[in-house]
């Protein structure tokens, strides 16, 4: 994990559930209202486009502020919202 010297920024490797496999990076920051720093995929580092798609085995990890670690990473056990309005993402 890493801080910004305020510490209101981290990078966080956040585990994301099996059920995102397949949902654009886009729409998991649309969800967390955070932004993917970097995808690891098979051992080589991926600076997040449009329209990449999480695969199995990805491990992502995100800028978020610390304030809302515990929200996003709720958000991220759970499989992908249709609903999204969920009022965690709306929180700040």
């Amino acid at each position: 994990m890493h801080h910004d010297q305020s510490g209101t920024l981290a990078i966080l490797e956040i585990p994301v559930h099996p059920a995102w496999i397949g949902h654009a990076y886009d729409e998991l920051e649309q969800v967390t209202t955070s932004r993917v720093a970097y995808v690891s995929r098979l051992s080589t580092g991926i600076l997040p486009r449009a329209g990449l798609v999480h695969q199995e085995g990805d491990i992502v990890h995100f800028v978020v502020e610390s304030a809302r670690r515990e929200l996003i990473e709720a958000l991220l056990s759970q499989g992908p919202h249709t609903d999204l309005t969920n009022p965690l993402a709306r929180e700040h």
